[in-house]
């Protein structure tokens, strides 16, 4: 039953299915690195939050499906047809890949049935060169079956948006002050760009507040909207209404992301 509240809308939304990955890279914004028992998230427990997810969010720009490398996930079509089940609330669903894995038959075959589906479904391989070893695989396999499958250069010297970031968010430092933490938050872009990151049923405002909280610095990030807990979905409705208000709590660790952030080649292994 919709809530008879004002719309909710997230430019960019996340979904995270699997910590398991093929790359172990140094400057993850997901700090895949620093977990120390990977694992595939419950299909189970992924479909309950992609219900809780759809009730608080109306409608999403974009949704791509994260990892970890969310081609190793055995139930990965499956999600997919969950997922789409709220397709009109959906403007382009995406799965990003490192080119390491050829997708599945079952995971093709999700994508032909659903050609026709209202959101736009597209694969994206982040390409870091020898690394992403099966990424022209990949491409003439979308190819061949008319799938789109937009490809990121990480390597060489043309880059996709100049290379990676670091946010700084994994390294012990003391706080901002409040009027360096206002400047930082209002030139990133995260906050600018609506991302909005869902790990185990918790809403993540950035990339940095996850690798922060990964990297151990944090057992707990403030201001967290969780699915599973018992607060009234209307409340955490308003609350996502006002989420880039002000700074999130990282803000006052992270180094941001903007277009004078230093950049790095992306995939550097560890």
């Amino acid at each position: 039953m919709k809530l008879n509240l004002e719309k909710t809308r997230v430019k960019n939304l996340e979904i995270h299915i699997t910590t398991h990955c093929t790359l172990n890279c140094r400057l993850c914004a997901n700090g895949i690195k620093y977990v120390k028992s990977q694992e595939h998230f419950p299909f189970e427990k992924l479909c309950n939050e992609i219900d809780l997810m759809f009730q608080l969010v109306d409608y999403t720009d974009k949704l791509e499906i994260m990892g970890g490398e969310p081609l190793l996930h055995p139930d990965l079509p499956e999600i997919i047809e969950k997922v789409l089940e709220y397709s009109p609330q959906i403007g382009i669903l995406r799965l990003p890949t490192n080119g390491t894995i050829i997708p599945s038959p079952n995971v093709i075959d999700t994508f032909l049935k659903n050609k026709k589906n209202v959101c736009k479904m597209e694969f994206l391989i982040s390409h870091y060169g020898n690394l992403s070893y099966k990424a022209e695989q990949i491409i003439k396999l979308c190819k061949e079956n008319e799938i789109y499958c937009r490809v990121d250069i990480y390597h060489g010297n043309d880059m996709y948006y100049g290379g990676w970031i670091d946010f700084g968010t994994d390294c012990n430092r003391l706080p901002k002050t409040t009027e360096e933490t206002l400047l930082l938050f209002s030139n990133c872009a995260c906050a600018k760009h609506g991302y909005a990151m869902f790990v185990k049923g918790k809403l993540y405002p950035c990339s940095a507040s996850v690798l922060r909280l990964r990297s151990g610095l944090d057992k707990n990030i403030p201001g967290l909207i969780d699915l599973f807990d018992d607060a009234p979905m209307e409340s955490k409705r308003k609350q996502l209404m006002k989420y880039a208000d002000n700074p999130y709590y990282v803000c006052q660790y992270c180094d941001g992301m903007n277009e004078n952030s230093k950049r790095y080649p992306g995939g550097e292994q560890k």
